[in-house]
C-alpha cells in the first residue's frame, strides 16, 4: 500500500474565504477583503445605489459558495472600481461651458 500525503484528485473548499486561507493564508484573504471593500467604497462615492449592491450581493454569495473562478465576478468588481474614478475635464472644456 502506498502512502499518500495529499488527495488523488484537486480539493477545493466550498467556501470562498476558507478556500482562499487554505491555498494562500491570511493575506490572500485580506487582499481579496481590500478589493471587495475597495469596490464598494468606490461605488458608495459615486452614488451608485446598484454597484453597491452587485458588491454587497457578491460578497453574501461567496460566503458558501467559491466564486474567485467565475469571471463575472471580476467583471463587477472591476466596474464597480472603475465607476468611482472620475474623469477629470481639462480646463478648455470648462471654459467652453460657461
Amino acid at each position: 500500500m502506498v502512502n499518500q500525503q495529499f488527495l488523488p484528485r484537486p480539493f477545493e473548499a466550498h467556501s470562498t474565504i476558507l478556500d482562499l486561507y487554505t491555498q494562500g493564508g491570511l493575506i490572500s484573504v485580506l487582499a481579496l477583503m481590500w478589493i471587495f471593500g475597495s469596490a464598494a467604497l468606490s461605488a458608495w462615492r459615486a452614488k451608485l445605489d446598484a454597484l453597491v449592491a452587485l458588491v454587497a450581493s457578491i460578497a453574501v454569495f461567496s460566503a458558501p459558495h467559491l466564486v474567485i473562478r467565475h469571471p463575472i465576478v471580476w467583471f463587477c468588481l472591476t466596474l464597480c472600481l472603475a465607476a468611482g474614478t472620475p474623469e477629470a475635464i481639462p480646463a478648455i472644456v470648462r471654459q467652453r461651458r460657461c
